[in-house]
């Protein structure tokens, strides 16, 4: 296999695996693979363990993958997915709450994944997230309780657009 690369500097073309460090105690070797295979980084060393670190440098971010990666952690297969909804709600007096559902067609989320939710500026006051249940009903998989939490009351229905962003666990 000839790699092309697109930096305009070059690049370094090995055939076989590279392994650096070892005469430090622990190297690193990246490993690699026919055709069909899977490529491997991992640490080297005399002992029979050795722990691997993979991080950015400084405050910089740590991307596995992208969008159409499912990431596996000790062999459980791990997909990010997220998206946007449009939620309303009717008037709501001082105190009152309203429910938000989605459905599998908009959040197809699964007993224990991990789930993070947020909602935009609602069109007419703030609204508190109070409640979040979750449903193996397809038409109800995620309903959201949200508050009317101020003195005042809603005085007009409201709208707004939220985001839903998952690990979905069963990929």
């Amino acid at each position: 296999m000839e790699a092309r690369s697109t930096n305009t500097k070059g690049y370094v073309h090995y055939g076989h695996d590279v392994v650096a460090g070892v005469e430090e105690g622990i190297g690193i070797r990246l490993g690699a693979a026919s055709t069909g295979g899977v490529a491997i980084i991992e640490p080297i060393s005399d002992s029979d363990t050795a722990a691997l670190t993979v991080k950015a440098k400084g405050a910089a971010a740590l991307a596995l993958g992208d969008s159409s990666n499912v990431v596996s952690i000790g062999g459980v297969p791990y997909a990010a997915k997220s998206t946007t909804f449009a939620y309303a709600y009717a008037a709501l007096s001082s105190g009152q709450t309203a429910v938000i559902t989605l459905a599998s067609t908009t959040a197809d989320i699964n007993p224990g994944d991990l789930v993070s939710i947020s909602l935009g500026a609602p069109t007419v006051e703030p609204l508190a997230l109070l409640n979040v249940r979750y449903s193996t009903a397809a038409a109800s998989r995620v309903t959201l309780v949200v508050g009317n939490i101020t003195s005042t009351a809603f005085a007009s229905t409201g709208s707004g657009t939220g985001r839903i962003t998952w690990l979905d666990l069963t990929a």
